[in-house]
């Protein structure tokens, strides 16, 4: 049976603002403040987990990257993948069956974005 763990991204910057500056959504990072809460919540997972993880997976969004980035610093694992599929516009079936679908990775964790499909 595989464990999972969701972890959505960290605070990012306004929508609004950062669509100003012309570059795509995927684009937008982290707030200071954002980080912080990152770091407290890897913090709590250290004691949390036991043991390492068979791969941790973020999405092509910047800040999903950024969030993985400071989880990575506090927690064991065994790899690391970017899935395309760990996006809003993806089906929750779509998903579910790449997951499932992962051979001998039975722990892992997910940074997600508040519109993920699970």
């Amino acid at each position: 049976m595989k464990e999972l763990i969701i972890v959505r991204h960290g605070i990012a910057e306004n929508r609004d603002d950062f669509a100003k500056t012309g570059q795509p959504d995927s684009k937008r990072p982290l707030t200071a403040d954002g980080k912080i809460k990152i770091k407290k919540i890897s913090n709590w997972l250290k004691t949390q987990i036991k043991g390492e993880l068979d791969l941790i997976v973020d999405s092509p969004l910047l800040r999903s990257k950024q969030t993985l980035d400071l989880l990575k610093l506090d927690l064991k694992f065994n790899m690391s993948l970017n899935m395309a599929e760990l996006n809003p516009d993806v089906s929750s079936y779509v998903l579910l069956d790449k997951i499932l679908s992962l051979k001998k990775i039975e722990f892992l964790l997910l940074v997600t974005s508040h519109s993920c499909p699970l």
